[in-house]
């Protein structure tokens, strides 16, 4: 997929992450981990995926790539004709879960999307970047504060995540062939 990369306000920090993103981007196959083919890098601003991939500057290296692919997995479970269902399964192993200031999401229904999210761009460090590189960005998020219960909780409940992939077929193309894992 060819992807655009723009910046908000041309600032240097923007040009930067840009020209890295670009970098990550030549560096790695991404094949089958890609939905969307538009980034803006935006100082000042916290990633998000909708309506547009924006990525912050706040990143760097596999923690930049680690959030491209999570805003990427966005496209890919927003389009997903079982996520829903799979959002309401994870009731039966977190019967609740945080608020956002408690290490969710912002609300119930973005933490248990945020689940499946951060486990398939876990999933997808693994595969791009080896586990161990993947298991340190995790720390790093984990300690930075990004949804970390989320991804406490996918650290622990790896098989439940894996089963409930497979169950509603929320493995990306790409992580077809590590789903076992």
């Amino acid at each position: 997929m060819d992807i655009r990369i723009e910046t908000a306000s041309e600032l240097p920090q923007e040009i930067a992450t840009a020209a890295e993103l670009r970098r990550l981007l030549r560096a790695y196959d991404l094949r089958g981990l890609e939905w969307t083919d538009r980034v803006i890098v935006r100082t000042g601003q916290p990633s998000h995926s909708h309506p547009v991939v924006t990525l912050n500057t706040r990143r760097t290296g596999d923690s930049l790539l680690a959030t491209y692919l999570h805003e990427q997995l966005h496209w890919w479970l927003i389009d997903h004709d079982q996520a829903a269902a799979a959002i309401d399964a994870t009731g039966a192993t977190w019967p609740s879960t945080p608020s956002a200031s408690d290490g969710g999401a912002r609300s119930d229904h973005s933490t248990r999307l945020h689940l499946f999210v951060c486990f398939l761009e876990h999933r997808a460090m693994q595969l791009l970047t080896g586990p161990d590189r993947a298991s340190d960005v995790l720390t790093t998020q984990i300690d930075a504060g990004l949804y970390p219960w989320v991804r406490r909780e996918l650290r622990e409940q790896q098989t439940a995540l894996s089963t409930l992939c497979d169950r509603y077929e929320l493995w990306p193309p790409r992580l077809r062939e590590i789903r076992a894992e």
